[in-house]
């Protein structure tokens, strides 16, 4: 699963003379990248887990267990243990049927069991005596566990309900994280309490105190963290399907960073296809004026863009693709002479400094109180005034931004597992 991303245009060439050996070389390069990213970890999947027991409550070893995703048909299977445990680890995000078969007893399925990113889903069923022909099938909510005993880490879900419902500014995803405990917006703090620079680029999530550079951010497994701490690339909010905002006692795997770690998951392609076409239009006709703008000054903000998934081989392959446009003609407003009043009069501590050397000050002093005063004034500086009016005001800018996110997913069970060359 590798998010693939793309600005505006890609420049290629082809160093071989023959295409399809260039064609060849390249997939094995894509194969080999895509083998070797995998051996970093598996922060993209969440994981199944439980015990079977029977009706009195003892532990039914070797019943084989199988888990299907709804919507891509991908099927795993186990078998509990001496112990009656059953387990699925790295299993990607999604909904899933659970199905329980043991001897003489009857068969249970448990569907709509929801695996989420960096979470293991406990089931644990009860199996009755079969009856003939008898099959059972239960709801999650019946069976799954309210308590998930293999989680070590605070940590907090934002799932696609609220990613696509909640409203959002600019189609910035990553602020709905500062909807979970213990994280604040740092994207506007820059003062003497704040050890950095106002102008150097951050996450803009506080995590357990921090100043929004301390965190780490992976996608699909991958890791997106720029030299300075801030987010290299943020992809579409339409192609990001949930992300877990993890404050502490994280996995190593998700480790490297003093603050938390934000575990992203990119959308896939199902057995049905599916896309989505969305436009979100600000303009200044039908937008409230800014306190500080004189009048109502440009303002365009449009985003717009389109996704399709679907399966390559139903039930093997699936691809999801999904392209944004961003357009910003807008004006940034810089109020410095809003009051013009404090370029031709003293502040109230230089006044009473004036003041006081006037009446109280040493004798050979007082004359100069006038002196001081006149000095202080920044209109009687001939280069203040004008500096001040070449950097107040209103200033237009424009923006446009492109992007192409990409995603396939292959089942290699249902094959061949193909290997690193």
């Amino acid at each position: 699963m590798i998010p693939v991303l793309a600005q505006e245009a890609v420049l290629s060439y082809s160093l071989f003379p023959d295409s399809s050996e260039a064609l060849r070389i390249a997939f094995r390069l894509a194969l080999g990248i895509a083998c070797c990213a995998a051996l970093n970890g598996q922060t993209d999947t969440g994981g199944i887990g439980g015990f079977v027991y029977d009706e009195t409550g003892a532990v039914i070893p070797g019943a084989a267990v199988s888990a299907v995703e709804e919507n891509r048909g991908i099927r795993r299977g186990s078998e509990t243990a001496e112990t009656g445990e059953y387990s699925f680890r790295y299993v990607d995000p999604g909904i899933y049927t659970l199905t329980f078969q043991a001897a003489d007893f009857a068969p249970m399925s448990v569907d709509g069991v929801e695996v989420r990113v960096g979470e293991t889903a406990t089931v644990s069923p009860r199996l009755t005596v079969a009856a003939a022909e008898e099959s059972v099938v239960v709801s999650s909510q019946s069976v799954r566990s309210a308590i998930e005993p293999q989680r070590v880490q605070q940590s907090d879900h934002i799932d696609s309900v609220r990613i696509q419902n909640l409203p959002i500014n600019r189609r910035d995803y990553l602020s709905l994280g500062l909807l979970t405990p213990g994280v604040v917006d740092t994207a506007y703090v820059g003062n003497a309490t704040d050890r950095r620079i106002p102008t150097t680029g951050s996450s803009g999530l506080g995590i357990g105190g921090t100043n929004g550079r301390g965190n780490t951010f992976m996608i699909d497994g991958l890791d997106n963290v720029s030299i300075v701490g801030g987010v290299r690339s943020q992809i579409s909010q339409e192609a990001v399907y949930e992300f877990q905002v993890n404050r502490n006692s994280f996995s190593t795997e998700q480790g490297g960073a003093p603050g938390g770690a934000i575990n992203i998951v990119t959308k896939s392609g199902t057995n049905e296809v599916h896309g989505s076409l969305f436009g979100l239009v600000r303009n200044r006709r039908f937008q409230a004026r800014n306190y500080f703008d004189p009048g109502k000054s440009a303002y365009t903000r449009a985003q717009s863009g389109a996704s399709i998934g679907g399966p390559v081989e139903r039930n093997e392959t699936f691809y999801s693709v999904t392209y944004e446009r961003l357009d910003r003609h807008e004006s940034q407003i810089v109020p410095l002479l809003s009051d013009r009043s404090f370029l031709t009069s003293l502040t109230d501590s230089q006044q009473d400094l004036v003041n006081v050397l006037g009446a109280a000050g040493p004798a050979p002093l007082r004359p100069l109180a006038g002196r001081l005063a006149a000095a202080l004034v920044p209109a009687n500086h001939p280069g203040v005034v004008p500096l001040f009016e070449e950097n107040s005001g209103v200033f237009p800018f424009s923006e446009e931004r492109q992007q192409i996110v990409g995603r396939i997913d292959h089942n290699p069970e249902s094959r061949i597992i193909p290997s690193c060359l």
